[in-house]
């Protein structure tokens, strides 16, 4: 079974090894010991899990989280916090840029194991119901594409994707409402330009064309 990975960003090297010996039997820990190279290896190696210290040279825990929060690739990861700071300002600071959890040094070696293994069920949590919810998404759609008129309807917007003409496209759309009784005309505009069609073949009547002209 592949172990989760867990990213620890920490310029205390002592703190390090203390977290991947604590780690090492249930985690892939993998190191980083600044806010840049903690950024950087979070988008090489997608971790699942973000073991962030608050008070580091240059770049803070929190500018750091930002970042990650604001990049699509790892904005999903959740973070943990871990400072030396235990006031509340210190950790609402944390939650306000999208941290999971906070934890204050120094803890226990059992404490981190535990706020981790609830992270991993959470995760493991959401996404079941994630793919709960797109099965149940498909099935919906399936289910509308089996009905007649929703399903046709459906179908020509499929359709659409692939069409890279005008004629076929209103040939399609004609499809469409021939198969549901109806009579109608197209306006395509194109910038200044409008071009007309109409189901029966013939061109639009200058009647058609001018409420067109005057809605568009």
């Amino acid at each position: 079974m592949e172990l989760w990975k867990v990213l620890t960003i920490d310029d205390d090297a002592l703190m390090q090894k203390i977290i991947k010996k604590e780690l090492q039997q249930s985690y892939d820990v993998i190191s980083a010991s600044s806010g840049q190279a903690g950024i950087d290896a979070a988008l090489s190696e997608l971790p699942d899990i973000i073991l962030l210290d608050v008070e580091m040279p240059g770049m803070n825990g929190y500018e750091v989280c930002d970042k990650l929060k604001h990049n699509d690739s790892t904005k999903h990861i959740p973070v943990i916090f871990l400072s030396s700071l235990s006031n509340i300002r210190s950790k609402m600071l944390g939650y306000e840029v999208g941290g999971a959890d906070f934890l204050v040094k120094p803890f226990d070696g059992g404490e981190l194991i535990a706020k981790l293994h609830s992270l991993v069920l959470l995760i493991e949590h959401s996404k079941e119901v994630e793919g709960q919810i797109k099965q149940a998404t498909n099935t919906a759609f399936l289910a509308m594409k089996d009905s007649s008129e929703l399903g046709q309807c459906i179908n020509f917007i499929e359709t659409t994707y692939g069409i890279k003409d005008f004629d076929s496209l209103a040939h399609s759309f004609f499809n469409i409402c021939h198969s549901l009784k109806l009579n109608c005309s197209i306006m395509f505009l194109i910038r200044d330009t409008r071009i007309f069609y109409s189901c029966t073949g013939n061109k639009c009547s200058a009647l058609e064309e001018e409420v067109y002209i005057y809605y568009f």
